[in-house]
Formats: C-alpha cells, structure tokens, sequence
C-alpha cells in the first residue's frame, strides 16, 4: 500500500483533476490506496488575503469570496453529474468563512486559531472534488476527513502532532468498499476539537503522518516539477533532476529553500525507513526522485544547493563576550523563547562575536529578544546594540559524498571568488554534508551559476 500526495498545481483545474485520477487509477492495489490533496492552487493564498483585507476593514473581501465559491462550485459541476450536494457544501463552508470575516472586519483582529479553520476550506474542496471525480471515472472512492484522525497540541498555525493518539487512530482506517480513501491535506484537530494546520505545505506532512501510520511502502510527493533537482532552475537553466537522495541531504536542502518537500516530512518516514518519491504529474512517466536511507553511490561530490533568498544577518559582538561561558546559550535560549528560527549561526574561535540569520519577518523580534537579554551588558558598553545586514541570501551546498573528501571547501569559494561574489559567513556541520554561507541577495543568481558550473 502506498500513499500518494497531490500539490495544489496538481489539482487547479479540471484537467488536471482529470490527470490526477488517470494516476491515481494506474496505482490502485489490492491493498488499497490513500490520496491526500492540497488546496487547489491559489486557494490558500486567497482565503489568507481577503481575511486579512476584513481584518484591514476593507470590504473586498466579500467579492473575493464570492469568487472563490464560483471557482469551486464551477469545478464541482464539471466532475459530478448531480452536484446539487456538494453544491450545498460549498455554500456552507463559504457561509461559514463569511461570517468569520464579518467578526474579523468588526474586531479588527485575525488569530492563528480563526485562521486556520478558515484555512481548513480549500483543502475539504479539493478532497471532496477528487473523491467525485475518482467515482465518475469507476473508482470506488470515499471521502476522509483528515480532522477525525490527526490529533495536535492547540499551536495554531504550526501545530504539533500527538503521534500516539494519531497512529491509533489511522490504524482503524477501513478500505471495505473504497480501496481509494482521499485526505485533505493540511488540517488537523486539537484534543477540544478546534480545527488547527500542519504549517504551510503541510499537505506533504499530512501524507508522511498517513504513510508511517500504516506502514506504507512508499509517500509519493506529485508535484509540477521533475523530482528535486540540483539547483533551482529558475536560477540555473541546466539544473537537472536527482535520482536518488538520502532522507539528510533531503532535510538541508528543504531547510535551506528548496520547495520541493515539506521539511517536517521527513520525520516520521526517517525513523521507519519508508522512501519518498518526488513525481510529476505532468510528466508521470518520469520517475523522479527516490528519497531514502542511502544515497545510492553517485559520481559527483554534491547532490544539490538550495538558497534561501532573503534573509537578515544579525551579529552580536563586543569585548565582553570573550571568555565568558553561557553567552551563547543566553543568546539562543533567548531567541528560542521567543520562536525565532535560526537559519544558520556563525562564530570565530575568538568568542569576540556571534552572527546568525533569520528570516526578516523575525529580524525586529530578534534585536528586540537580544537588546533586552543583554541589556546590562549594553549600557556598560561591553557588548555592543546587535548589527543588522539585510537582503542577504544565505546558500547550501549539501551531499554525503562530501564528508572526508579533502579541498571541497577550497574549490567552492574558489569558485565563487572568481565569480566575483563576496562570502560574509561560513557554517559547517560536524556531518561535513552541508557547507552554507550568507552573501548578498543581489548575488544569488551569480553564485548558484558559479557553483552548479564547478561540480556538476
């Protein structure tokens, strides 16, 4: 048995929905099969901005929900011959959805908790277009709903998974009468019932919770792109798909910006050795990308580099941190506290400074966390206000067949030396499988060429 997880790419329009069930119809077994879908694409995004337009007291929202139940109900008649259901259900959940945002527009406030059960529509669409689609083509399909099965803690927004409770809980799945069991991505629920999510792209999270669960062969990702590939292409024209990865070089490319799979995904399938596979469904005969235990023996040094192309790169430095234990730990504990996420963290042997970078949503959290942790510190002028670089791009070059090879390191920023590109940090990891750096975003492009020329 195996699970399958559809993008929202994958699942825009009619004839892609079409598509998808040609795929699905090929992979159904005797065993059965588990389908979990995204929001059709856009959707999210949209249901995100007019929420937040009625939070801005602006009315627009109305017209975009309006829009919205157009697009669904336009797709739901067009792969059912007697909508008059589901026609009924989108009314509902857009009822639903607008009478929330009428209470945002009044309060002027948008919690992560009304949001994610406003989130949780897109997703019940496109699951329920699916299912109705699988049945018109002979497939005997039905309609789960992830929320009665995925248990988490009440963090909206990113909430935690109660594995034990949710692993007993998939256990009782029935296939008796429907071998194809379709999921909505995304969407769970807390132990008092309140709708909570995964974290954005947590559809691919969804399917992995799914497949560890019930000890699936294999969590195939279908997506619009040809498996992971070396680089992004949008950025280097001859990137090329990757046959085969190990689940850590997966997990610091997906850190480090590339989009392909879900970072948490990894978790659940790692520990029981349960491969991904990275498909197109524009391209199904091509077979992606395996993700697995073993890198399977590639030539080259690299697998892959990711960048994540915005970035703030604060530094703390200052005499009174030289020598002094706990610095560090005062530093990162504080951050912690405050749920900054630390891409990449830099220090010299000298203990003179500190630098790491963050997102720039978290780049005025994180000099407020460091002003008042270090505040004593500061007005005796030992340590001094922390320095902020912005628009900066932090890149990975990441692959298993780098450990013990000696001059890699070298021939990297060799190369970037000849590109003319200004490295400002350096990290490496003890595993010696991932080199990251922070440059210049206005540099990207140029160091992503430079590097995909040198080693592949």
């Amino acid at each position: 048995m195996k699970v399958m997880k559809f993008g929202g790419s994958s699942v825009a329009d009619v004839a892609s929905i079409a598509r998808v069930v040609d795929i699905v119809r090929d992979n159904v077994s005797r065993e059965g099969l588990c389908v979990v879908v995204s929001a059709m694409k856009g959707v999210t995004d949209e249901i995100i901005d007019l929420a937040k337009a009625a939070c801005l007291k602006d009315e627009a929202y109305k017209e975009r929900l309006h829009n919205l139940k157009k697009r669904h109900l336009s797709v739901f008649e067009a792969v059912c011959e007697d909508p008059a259901e589901y026609r009924d259900f989108v009314e509902n959940q857009c009822g639903e959805i607008h009478s929330v945002c009428d209470g945002v527009y009044a309060l002027g406030e948008l919690s992560p908790k009304v949001l994610d059960r406003l989130m949780a529509f897109g997703e019940l669409c496109s699951a329920r277009i699916l299912t109705l689609a699988c049945r018109g083509a002979g497939l005997a399909a039905r309609f789960e709903d992830s929320r009665d099965y995925i248990v988490t803690d009440n963090r909206f927004g990113r909430a935690r998974v109660d594995f034990a409770r949710t692993d007993a809980a998939l256990n009782e799945l029935n296939f008796s009468g429907a071998p194809v069991l379709v999921f909505p991505g995304l969407i769970a629920r807390c132990t008092d019932g309140r709708v909570t999510t995964l974290g954005r792209d947590g559809s691919d999270y969804t399917a992995a919770i799914i497949g560890a669960a019930i000890g699936a062969e294999a969590v195939e990702i279908w997506t619009n792109v040809n498996g992971v590939m070396t680089a992004n292409p949008e950025h280097v024209a001859d990137a090329r798909s990757i046959p085969q990865m190990s689940y850590e070089e997966a997990m610091e490319l997906s850190h480090f910006g590339a989009r392909v799979i879900h970072p948490p995904t990894m978790h659940p399938l790692t520990a029981r050795n349960i491969p991904i596979i990275v498909r197109n469904t524009f391209n199904p005969s091509f077979v992606g990308t395996r993700i697995g235990s073993e890198t399977a023996g590639r030539g080259g040094i690299l697998t892959g580099i990711s960048a994540i192309p915005r970035v703030s790169f604060l530094r703390l430095e200052g005499p009174g941190m030289v020598g002094v234990r706990g610095v560090a730990g005062r530093l990162f504990s504080a951050l912690a506290a405050e749920d900054v996420n630390l891409i990449m963290i830099s220090q010299g042997s000298s203990e003179h400074s500190i630098c790491f970078a963050v997102v720039p949503d978290d780049e005025d959290k994180s000099v407020d966390v460091i002003s008042r942790e270090f505040a004593v510190e500061m007005s005796h002028q030992i340590v001094l206000p922390p320095a902020v670089e912005r628009n900066k791009c932090a890149i990975a070059v990441v692959g298993d067949n780098m450990r013990s090879r000696p001059g890699i390191a070298g021939r990297l920023f060799s190369c970037l030396g000849d590109a003319d590109v200004n490295i400002l940090a350096i990290a490496q990891g003890s595993s010696e499988r991932n080199i990251s750096m922070v440059i210049d975003a206005a540099d990207e492009t140029r160091a992503l060429v430079a590097i995909h020329s040198a080693f592949f």
